[in-house]
Order: C-alpha cells, then structure tokens, then sequence
C-alpha cells in the first residue's frame, strides 16, 4: 500500500495537464494570447533593424524607444491590474489586446525619433498583456504546486508562438514578400484577432465576491472587518524581495535586448533574418524547458530554488556571452541564458501568487511589472550608452545584476513568510459576509473559523511546493 501511494505521489509529480481538462476555462486565455505573442514575435527581430538600417537610429536612439515604452508601461500596469481586482479580468484584457495592436498597426507610418518615441509610449500605456493575462491562471488555480504547472504551460504554448512569429517574419522577408513597415501592420492584426477572440469566448474569471472595490471611504477600509483588502496591506517582506529582484532581473536582460542587434552585427554580420532565426530557436527551447522541465523542477526542489538556479544561469551566460567569436561556442552561451530565462518567467507569477493574497493578485501582479519594467526603462538608456563608449561591457554590468537578483530571491526563501493557501479564502468567507450583512453562522462553522491557522506561515515550517 505505501509502495503505491508512493508511485502515485511521483506519478502525479511528473503528470502534465497539456489538454487543460482539468481547466478548460484557460484554453481561451492560451489561445488568444499565443495569437498576439505571434505577432509580437514577427515584430521583435525587425524592430531594431528598422530603426538602424531605415530611420538611422544610433545605439542610444534605440534604447531610449525601448525606455519611453517600459516607462510608460509602469503608469499602465498597475493601473490597469487595480481596475481588473474591481472590474473583472475580462473587459481589461479585450482592451489591451485591442490597443496594443492599433498601436503596433501604427508604428509603420513613423518617420522619425520623435514620432516613434509617441508612438511606442502610447502603446506601452496599457501595461502590455503578460501581467493581466496570468492573472486568470492564479484566479483559477489557487494551489501553488498547480500552478508552477499551468504557468508552466502557459509560457510553454506562449514561447512555441513567439517562435513562429519571428520564423514567419524571415521567411517574409527573406522572399521579399512583406517590407519591415507592413510587418507592424501584421503583426498588430494578431493583436486584433486576439480581443475579438477574447470579447466573444473569453468567460471572467474573477467572481464578484472577490472583487475589491475601487474606491472606498477610508473609515470603510479601516474598520475591522475589512482589514486586508486595502491595496497597502498586499505589502510584505515576500512580495517587496520579489520586485527588487524583477527589477534586476529586467535591468539585466535588458543589457542584451537592447544591444544584441549590435553585437551580432558586429561578430557575424547577421541582420534581422538571422536575428528571427535566433529568436525561433530561443522560443522552441523555451517552450520544452517551460512544459516540461519547470514544472517537475518546482515540485522537486521548489519554486525558489529552480528561480535561484535560473537567475545564476542567466547572469553567467550574459557575462560570457561577448567573450567569443565562436559561433558554436556564442550559441552554447546563449543556451545557457535561455535556460535561465525559461526558468524565471513562468517563475514570477508563482513567486508573486506566493506572497500575494488572491484579494491582491491583480495589483501585485501589476506592481511587480512597474517594477520590471523601471528596470527595462534603465537599462536600455545605460546600456546603449555603454555600447557607444565601451563596447561589450554592459554585458557585464547585466550579468552582475542577475547575480544580485539570485542572492535577492534567496533572502525570501530562508527570510519571508509564504500566504497559506486558506488565507485568502478566509477573506473572501469574510468580505462576503459583510457586504451581505451581519455574519450568521453556525456553531459547527464558528469552531471551523476558530480553529483556522494564522494568514500568514513561515515557509520553513511548510512543506516545499
């Protein structure tokens, strides 16, 4: 009997939910945003190019386009995350899909720094899709070993649509078929078809009883009842650790977006044919170590360790990565911070679910990409300046900062407080109960409710999940 409970527990462990028949209810949230991961795939290997090679940008043009759309996504994010606690995951994300890409369509007709500058900020406004997209997997699965699994997937089926998208664009423009400027206007239609998609299938995913009003008396918050659903009261010392250590890590990876262009320019003579190449092979990898090596890996070791181990590996294969001209060598190195990478981005959203209350997902979620994205703004700005003065140094600057996010993330993992699985339900049970009236219950439930554990629970006396 133990041998069988043991070879179901590890059954179990390596059991992978790939047809969502467990959660049905995701397959719509997978579809539509693999589709507008495809269009924003085509446009990533064109984007740089476009600004060198057709309206001449120099190095630090080109950072300072990638800084004004990560600065504007910090005033979105947030907002936006706050708006869908309130409002529902649904509307905010048919409005994203939208506006992201009329402003992709739009990109194809500037002409200039200034008019690319409007353009890109405009369409960093609305936080991007990522943050708001995962929030339905932590709505629906509230159990943190599930999902490692469907974040998982999700950034699995997401990184097999980003590279198809940069596969399609070098094709394209290998055959001449499609100039860089029409590749905006595809590539934004994707977009398109993805909040239509989500405007007539896409359910809600967030029941009205956990909703948070968006506004509130302050006397109404304060009172005793309510205690918690403040957006203040989301802030702890787990989710704090986690944003520094999403500012690091984008402050990093940002090193090597920003200029990478430049640098195989200059080592291979590759333009953006090459460079889609690369991102397809990126994305396919991406996609096998989200499927099927995170998920495993979080259950194994958990999720700080495997997020750990991936931000060692990025900030070590970043550092190496202009220190050979080999091109066997330079792609090994690259393997590397892509493992790294695939092991942090499905990462966060667990890490955050962690320390975040199911009360507080949307805004911490939101605050968590301000953060990253106040590194994406810096890094691009310093990093192209970099490239001007000292070449392949910035490589450097961006491994060490990966590093320190690695150490960052340790300190949660021995120093921070996980939020218990029951917490946020005790909450909801709450919450619900005052805004339908005074709480009647049973002696049966008031001894269930007295005997609850504590919200919050050191990590170190739970088991790893």
């Amino acid at each position: 009997m133990a041998d069988a409970t043991q070879n179901g527990h590890s059954t179990a462990m390596f059991s992978q939910d790939f047809g969502l028949r467990q959660k049905p209810e995701l397959r719509v949230l997978f579809l539509i945003y693999s589709l507008e991961i495809v269009g924003f795939g085509m446009i990533i290997p064109i984007k740089s190019f476009f600004m060198i090679a057709e309206l001449k940008f120099t190095a630090f043009q080109v950072g300072a386009v990638l800084s004004a759309t990560m600065a504007a996504q910090i005033v979105g994010a947030p907002v936006f995350g706050r708006i869908s606690d309130a409002c529902g995951r649904r509307p905010i994300i048919v409005i994203a899909f939208f506006w992201v890409g009329c402003w992709q369509m739009a990109t194809s007709r500037v002409n200039n720094f200034p008019e690319m500058i409007f353009v890109r900020t405009c369409l960093g406004l609305c936080g991007g899709t990522y943050a708001i997209s995962s929030a339905p997997v932590l709505d629906i699965v509230p159990d943190s070993d599930r999902r490692s699994m469907y974040i998982g997937l999700f950034g699995a089926i997401c990184s097999l649509a980003f590279s198809v998208g940069p596969g399609i664009s070098s094709i394209l423009l290998m055959l001449e078929l499609l100039s860089r400027r029409n590749m905006f206007i595809l590539g934004g239609s994707f977009a398109i078809v993805s909040g239509i998609i989500a405007f007539l299938f896409f359910k809600e995913t967030l029941p009205q009883a956990r909703r948070r009003p968006l506004c509130g008396s302050a006397e109404e918050e304060s009172s005793e009842g309510k205690v918690g659903l403040r957006d203040w009261d989301m802030v702890n010392l787990g989710l704090s650790l986690t944003w520094v250590a999403s500012f690091l890590v984008d402050f990093g990876k940002f090193f090597l977006y920003s200029v990478y262009a430049f640098l195989i320019k200059d080592l291979f003579g590759y333009d953006d044919k090459e460079y889609g190449i690369i991102l397809m092979i990126w994305g396919l990898q991406s996609m096998i170590i989200q499927a099927f090596v995170f998920p495993v890996a979080v259950r194994v070791v958990g999720h700080h360790v495997t997020i750990i181990f991936g931000t060692f590996a990025m900030g070590v294969g970043l550092a190496c990565l202009p220190l050979t001209t080999s091109v066997v060598y330079h792609f090994a190195i690259l393997f590397l911070f892509a493992f790294g990478s695939s092991l942090w981005e499905p990462g966060v959203p667990v890490l955050v679910g962690t320390y975040a209350t199911r009360w507080h997902v949307g805004s911490a979620m939101g605050v968590n990409f301000c953060f990253s994205r106040i590194g994406s703004i810096l890094s691009p700005l310093i990093g192209g300046w970099l490239w001007d003065v000292c070449g392949s140094c910035s490589f450097y600057f961006g491994g060490a900062s990966l590093g320190l996010a690695g150490f960052i993330v340790m300190l949660a993992y021995f120093c921070a407080t996980e939020v218990r699985a029951g917490a946020s339900e005790m909450l909801e049970t709450k919450y619900s109960a005052e805004l339908e009236g005074p709480l009647k219950q049973s002696p049966a439930m008031k001894g269930k409710m007295g005997e609850s554990e504590p919200l919050m629970s050191n990590k170190n006396n739970n088991q790893n999940v």
